[in-house]
């Protein structure tokens, strides 16, 4: 779980079908799966529905959890976590075809909220073009989208001092995508942003579900640093919501929270708990941060196909997005579409088209 979207994913089938998954399970969950608990059907385990003579076993969707246990894909965010809580370097060139050398502009992604841009390595090794990586490190001003966007920026023109620019957002990263693009134009600035699987508007999403849950601070305090544990270690969401629910002061449930994650990583508690109130600040950005300013330039969204039934058409960009939305719907999961063989080929000719 990397992103905002699978909580989405998550607090709908709780609301809706009264379905606990955990991250891990949310993860693996397939679009024939979903379809199925939509229609409140036995999902048999070959993801397909049992019928007489059939020699397979039909299971509940909530019994499906259990068969989706073990049988996720490695997390590299996680392998990062357990290194580094936070990442070292704002901007870091990422490895690609390119040679060292090359003078072509360079493709600049920006991370999704846990802050590494590991999630999109696979997808930038693919490109002939350089490309960088831009991570959210204890340096990067918080306290707007704005001012975190003209930060990055800063970085971009001090390697890229003139344009065209080429931005690409993964999941939280679309919205500062979309605000680097919004400030390139009102420099004059050439500007083309592709946003992977997300948009401003759907990074907000989290927050917003938390308060229509509850009104009680304590709580959607919890919900926040129990999503940011699932999210980077190999815990369960609902039991370290429930340890967490036990305490009633941030302090105290920063302590909680770096107690059971410090088994998790090399990183000290102070630094797991700093990792924690960045994260919440992001959070808090992501819905105050409007996109009051439309965006002219091209735009493309290219989303993961597992995401359809889940999220809006276009994620909400034509109402912050001026131009036509150059739309593209590509196999896998909001993880998996970016590592895929098949997925990688379809997203490189779609760049190579952009830039």
């Amino acid at each position: 779980m990397d992103s905002l979207m699978s909580t989405e994913i998550k607090q709908t089938l709780e609301r809706h079908f009264d379905l606990v998954l955990t991250a891990q399970e949310i993860r693996q969950l397939t679009f024939s799966a979903l379809k199925q608990i939509d229609a409140q059907e036995p999902i048999t385990a070959a993801g397909s529905n049992s019928s007489s003579g059939s020699s397979s076993t039909a299971t509940s969707p909530a019994e499906q959890a259990g068969q989706i246990k073990g049988q996720g894909q490695s997390d590299e965010t996680r392998k990062v976590f357990a290194k580094e809580v936070l990442p070292q370097e704002v901007l870091v060139r990422l490895h690609s075809k390119a040679p060292v050398a090359s003078e072509e502009p360079a493709v600049f992604f920006l991370a999704p909220i846990e802050g590494f841009t590991i999630a999109v390595e696979a997808l930038a090794s693919s490109l002939t073009c350089p490309a960088y990586g831009l991570q959210c490190t204890e340096q990067v001003p918080l306290d707007s989208i704005e001012a975190c966007a003209a930060y990055y920026l800063g970085q971009i023109q001090r390697l890229q001092p003139r344009g065209p620019y080429n931005i690409v957002g993964y999941s939280y990263g679309c919205l500062l995508a979309h605000a680097i693009g919004v400030a390139l134009e009102q420099r004059r600035f050439g500007v083309k942003v592709i946003m992977l699987d997300g948009a401003p508007t759907i990074a907000s999403g989290y927050v917003q579900e938390a308060k229509k849950q509850t009104d009680d601070l304590n709580r959607q305090q919890s919900m926040t640093l129990a999503y940011f544990g699932a999210l980077l270690a190999d815990v369960d969401y609902n039991k370290l919501l429930q340890l967490l629910d036990g305490v009633k002061t941030w302090p105290s449930k920063l302590d909680k929270l770096a107690d059971t994650l410090s088994g998790h990583t090399q990183q000290t508690k102070e630094v797991i708990k700093k990792a924690a109130c960045m994260f919440k600040q992001k959070l808090l950005l992501s819905e105050s941060y409007k996109g009051a300013k439309q965006l002219h330039s091209d735009v493309v969204l290219i989303k993961s196909a597992e995401h359809n039934a889940i999220m809006a058409q276009d994620y909400g960009l034509k109402e912050i997005c001026s131009a036509q939305i150059d739309m593209h719907v590509v196999e896998g999961t909001h993880r998996t579409f970016l590592k895929e063989a098949q997925t990688l080929q379809i997203l490189e000719r779609v760049l190579r088209k952009r830039l």
